[in-house]
């Protein structure tokens, strides 16, 4: 085998590689927008649903990624442990420079979605989170002024909601 057509194949795995990894944040992007949808409805199954699609999608992206960096690091054997950058690899194969460059900006793109949409998520949960909890506190309020108790004396007594009136201590 030629260096030509070696180096066509390397290309290629790299590129299915991207093409792997590309697909798979379509997918967790998809599954994130599903996740606000359900998120601002308050549908709590959903939610559930699409938070397992995401971890699954995740685990899913993370072997592609190792894979994707275990090829790239094949082309740096003499590196040691230090991780290649995609950029690099325009040192080795200056004719597909187009190319690396395109991929590496499929990615970096890719990544800046999915920390975008991240935060999104983060942001609603905690406004759901806050807005449920002053919810509660309000209702816990309301009911305990409705089942206020007073002493024979007419002063309000502080009892905790679902306490008998009248029992003995």
């Amino acid at each position: 085998m030629s260096k030509n057509e070696k180096s066509e194949i390397t290309l290629k795995n790299l590129g299915d590689h991207v093409e792997l990894l590309n697909k798979i944040f379509g997918r967790l992007l998809h599954t994130m927008d599903g996740q606000i949808d359900a998120i601002v409805s308050s549908d709590p199954k959903s939610i559930e649903q699409l938070t397992e699609e995401h971890s699954m999608l995740s685990a899913e992206y993370k072997r592609a990624e190792k894979s994707f960096i275990s090829e790239l690091k094949n082309q740096f054997k003499s590196r040691g442990d230090q991780t290649p950058r995609l950029s690099e690899l325009k040192e080795i194969y200056p004719e597909a420079a187009e190319l690396i460059e395109n991929w590496r900006e499929i990615l970096t793109l890719n990544t800046k979605k999915m920390q975008q949409k991240h935060e999104h998520v983060v942001r609603l949960l905690e406004f759901a989170l806050l807005r449920n909890s002053s919810m509660m506190r309000s209702i816990y309020s309301i009911q305990n002024n409705k089942t206020a108790h007073y002493t024979l004396e007419g002063n309000k007594e502080n009892k905790m909601s679902g306490l008998a009136v009248n029992q003995e201590i």
